[in-house]
């Protein structure tokens, strides 16, 4: 008689004979059912055993939301990379997907590896526009520019721009030169909040209240600030949420 093991059962035979589990599962479809269960049990199992996970995937760039980021991490992801960049030529607003993707797994401690040049070359960036970016999971070498990808791996500063909500305002910290707190309330929170929802400039201005120009004015005064990064009708916001560990005067984490 054959007897048929799951991935899952596999894992965790491993897990509890190292007391840990590290393990790469290479491209992973989290359309198909299978790929949820696995994930569902991973959580479960991190939560219910004393075992530490380290899981990392390969994901797909339409897959990489903040929702399905957040899943991966309570289910033990600490890696993930971006792959197919060869199709991301198809997708629309690829550079705001790749920032957004890198943003929302850096949130919750996952590394992102990622291609320079597809970014680079969609946004337009220079090494001096990059240093407002130097808190995120940094590019792999590119060796057909090798200078920006090792000055981004040596200028890592790791949530150096992180943010923490109130009621009704966000405070940004910004440490990536000289510290600084930057507050916004009322209005300006509520604008913050639409272009943290994926929603396109267009779209916030029908809807953020406060006049176009007003609107504009205050999106490119975070831009210049460098808190925001915008590009073809998209604003992405850069900073990321403090964890409930980080307090506001420890500085780097």
């Amino acid at each position: 008689m054959v007897v048929s093991i799951s991935p899952f059962d596999f894992y965790l035979q491993r897990a509890a004979d190292d007391q840990s589990l590290s393990v790469d599962l290479g491209l992973i479809d989290l359309s198909v059912p299978e790929t949820l269960d696995l994930m569902s049990n991973f959580r479960t199992a991190r939560s219910r055993q004393s075992l530490a996970f380290s899981i990392r995937c390969q994901l797909r760039l339409s897959d990489a939301t903040r929702y399905n980021l957040k899943e991966l991490s309570t289910a033990g992801v600490t890696q993930v990379t971006l792959s197919d960049p060869n199709q991301w030529r198809q997708l629309p607003h690829r550079d705001v997907m790749v920032l957004r993707a890198i943003r929302a797994a850096n949130e919750y401690a996952i590394e992102v590896i990622w291609l320079l040049r597809e970014f680079a070359e969609i946004a337009g960036i220079d090494s001096n526009y990059a240093a407002r970016l130097f808190h995120l999971s940094p590019p792999t070498y590119d060796p057909k520019n090798p200078s920006f990808s090792v000055s981004w791996r040596e200028s890592l500063l790791p949530r150096s721009l992180t943010h923490a909500r109130g009621p009704g305002f966000i405070r940004i910290f910004d440490q990536r030169n000289n510290s600084r707190f930057v507050t916004l309330a009322g209005l300006q929170y509520r604008l913050w909040q639409l272009a943290e929802g994926g929603i396109s400039l267009d779209q916030i201005l029908e809807v953020g209240g406060g006049g176009r120009s007003t609107i504009a004015r205050f999106f490119t005064a975070l831009e210049a600030q460098e808190l925001v990064y915008i590009s073809d009708g998209f604003v992405v916001p850069l900073s990321l949420r403090r964890s409930l560990s980080e307090s506001w005067t420890s500085g780097l984490q």
